[in-house]
């Protein structure tokens, strides 16, 4: 009998021996997916491109026309900081894509297929490389060059409408270049033109569709609103036609946000589409997040990342200047956040909107910011602290994480999804205030695991991270963790605490794991993933999933200010006693994309009024900030066109001869990003910027002024 006690203690010493022996695996696969819809954006660093190289001489030149100009060969693909150069170990991941500025914007129209913003065609002054080939070869070049610097692929910005004929040649271009992505932002959401050709012809190639919701949800100046709902919320301006395009495209884009307070605002948009969405399989696309890469890790969402490593190569007396990456977090630093989530493509895919279960807290959490002129393209904000809010904590397929504030009652936002292959992603993303900056509450979250054998994606900072299974855990023999851009796993087991069925995780632990393998000097969050190994590692019961539950009720929007009011025999009667009087209504269809003509006619109401002018506004929200005026300072004898900010009305003017009732005509050109007026026969035109991404208002203004305007008129092209 000790005979056999001691074969079996030396056979269970052996095998204890040979586990605790046990090579570290690497447990991110360590090639790229077949096809992934994640890609890198050249938009901001256009954007970032204009005066570059010291001081900025002209401010109100950096506008959307000057970004388009930054899209070069020679800026992409020059072997000093040309942008095909960024992301060294993120770009078997991403696909490349170009955005505005590269197709061209002059040619015979009736004899090419394509229109201005729609054709396909590098402009052979940008691209020289590329002049004399053939469309199709243009972008098959394109596409070898970027593949032979490591990108997954060639990824293009198209803008507008096509018949299906050319739609179907663009896709067989695209099919013989393998471009991997079309980003159509505005346009094609009729009948899905591009959508119907792909799937016809090119099934692999990922089409994305855009509704431009503004940069910002709502009560942006309540304190303490119950809810900071977006308009693609129930009920809200664009929620029907999101709803639509996620039925008959492969992806939806919750669009480009100001950045300062980039987390509420985006996790609020996503909230707001999955509420509608649960469990719905019609909703087939996924949605894609602006720059958040961990966000998109633990929702299941894609991503448009368009941060770059630039800072302090352009400035403003003397500060760096980036618009759209102006934030406390200094993106610029933090490309390491790109590549894992590009790493943890290889291990789950993003979920479309209408699979398995969304649940998110009935608390949200509130940041807020005062913005000047650095914080964002949108001056309507200056000077201004703005309030957004989204659920403190939100789950896809799983119970909802449980959360334990710090010693000062503070928690971060937590998000938390199983993926359909069964592994898990969790996330902590930072609070905004203004005398916090961006800062990390480090909390401590209870996450439950489905199954004990899959992968675990932990990102963000935490007090601790426990995670709770099934069952007991009594056979784990490793705890293998690895940043994700890591190549070897190290076993943990003896720095972390199980406890039955749970495994508690230090967040000084997953600080280290989780950037372990980062570039110098980068600033990115931790990303780690965690498997565990041993002997009957517990399973969940189908319980685990909760069932959907769709919610369609609207919350609380913020109301235009009603044109009706102001009804008039004329049509309307503006008054604006002292300040300004902004009178909207609502477009049943807002303009996207492409060209509208709107005429009306005008005159004061009033002849002996010191002040005579009058506007009409075209805004992308409800209270008119976001938005351009055209019209005519009647009483000096000037035309205008101007953004409406928190400065005083005024802008580039044009003399002209007022005389009594005014002929008024304004084409707005969304795709060139151009109005231009013409009252009584002289002409005038400005650009306008990305704060004005769409015209959902229309409407008139006046300032110290009473005028009568007739019922506009809206042509579309």
């Amino acid at each position: 009998m000790l005979k056999w006690m001691i074969i079996s203690l030396s056979a269970i010493w052996i095998f204890a021996a040979a586990e605790d022996d046990k090579a570290a695996p690497n447990l991110v696969p360590t090639e790229p997916a077949e096809h992934s819809p994640h890609y890198w954006c050249t938009w901001y660093v256009q954007n970032y491109w204009q005066q570059r190289g010291g001081e900025i001489t002209d401010f109100n030149k950096l506008n959307n026309p000057g970004a388009q100009d930054e899209m070069t060969y020679e800026h992409i693909f020059n072997e000093e900081d040309g942008w095909a150069h960024y992301l060294r170990r993120g770009r078997e991941d991403l696909t490349f894509l170009i955005d505005h500025g590269w197709q061209i914007r002059e040619g015979d129209w009736s004899a090419l297929p394509g229109r201005p913003y729609f054709n396909f065609r590098a402009d052979p002054a940008d691209f020289p490389p590329y002049a004399g080939l053939e469309p199709a070869e243009q972008m098959k070049r394109f596409h070898e060059e970027l593949q032979a610097l490591g990108w997954r692929g060639l990824g293009i910005w198209v803008r507008g409408n096509v018949p299906l004929s050319e739609m179907e040649t663009f896709v067989k271009w695209s099919k013989h270049a393998g471009v991997t992505y079309w980003k159509i932002d505005g346009g094609d959401t009729g009948q899905y033109l591009a959508s119907q050709a792909a799937e016809s012809h090119y099934p692999e190639l990922y089409m994305e569709h855009a509704e431009a919701p503004g940069h910002f949800n709502a009560n942006t100046e309540v304190p303490d609103a119950e809810e900071y709902p977006s308009t693609f919320a129930a009920g809200g301006r664009i929620a029907a036609r999101a709803l639509r395009n996620l039925q008959h495209t492969d992806v939806i884009r919750v669009y480009d946000v100001a950045p300062h307070l980039i987390t509420p605002t985006t996790i609020q948009r996503i909230n707001d589409v999955l509420l509608q969405t649960n469990g719905d399989p019609r909703y087939r696309a996924i949605l894609n997040t602006q720059d958040l890469p961990y966000v998109s890790m633990a929702m299941g969402t894609s991503i448009a990342s368009k941060r770059h490593p630039n800072y302090m190569e352009r400035t403003w007396k003397g500060r760096d200047l980036h618009h759209q990456l102006e934030d406390d977090r200094l993106m610029q630093y933090r490309m390491n956040e790109v590549e894992r989530l590009g790493r943890w493509s290889r291990i789950a895919m993003p979920i479309p909107a209408g699979e398995g279960a969304y649940r998110r807290s009935d608390d949200i959490l509130i940041d807020h910011y005062t913005h000047d002129a650095y914080s964002t393209w949108n001056k309507t904000t200056y000077g201004k602290k703005l309030y957004q809010g989204a659920p403190a904590i939100m789950a896809r397929n799983m119970p909802l994480p449980e959360v334990e504030a710090n010693q000062a009652g503070d928690v971060p936002y937590v998000m938390a999804s199983t993926y359909p292959n069964g592994a898990t992603a969790i996330t902590t993303e930072p609070r905004v205030t203004d005398t916090r900056k961006v800062w990390y509450p480090r909390a401590g979250v209870t996450v439950q695991i489905h199954d004990a054998a899959k992968l675990v994606g932990i990102a963000g900072h935490y007090q601790s991270l426990t995670l709770e299974y099934a069952g007991p855990l009594t056979g784990v023999t490793h705890v293998w963790a690895q940043d994700l851009l890591g190549e070897q796993a190290e076993d943990i087991r003896h720095l972390v605490e199980i406890s039955a069925s749970r495994l508690t995780i230090p967040g000084e632990l997953i600080d280290r794991i989780g950037t372990s393998a980062k570039d110098e000097g980068d600033l990115s969050a931790p990303g780690m993933v965690l498997r565990l190994d041993g002997s009957d590692l517990p399973v969940a019961g189908s319980a685990y999933f909760p069932e959907p539950q769709r919610i369609t009720t609207a919350p609380v929007q913020q109301k235009t200010q009603s044109l009706a009011k102001f009804q008039h025999d004329y049509g309307y009667h503006v008054r604006a006693g002292l300040g300004n009087q902004i009178a909207l209504t609502t477009l049943d269809e807002p303009i996207i994309n492409g060209r509208a003509t709107i005429t009306w006619r005008m005159k004061p109401a009033n002849d002996n009024a010191p002040t005579r002018n009058g506007f009409l506004v075209l805004s992308n929200d409800p209270k008119g900030q976001a938005s351009v005026l055209a019209g005519s300072w009647i009483g000096s004898n000037n035309m205008a066109i101007f953004e409406n900010t928190t400065q005083p009305w005024s802008n580039s003017d044009k003399r002209y001869e007022a005389d009594g009732e005014l002929e008024c005509r304004a084409i707005l050109d969304m795709d060139a990003r151009t109005v231009t007026l013409t009252i009584d026969g002289t002409t005038h035109k400005e650009s306008f910027s990305e704060t004005v991404p769409n015209v959902s208002y229309i409407g008139f203004a006046t300032k110290n002024a009473e005028t009568l305007f007739s019922e506009p008129t809206i042509e579309r092209e």
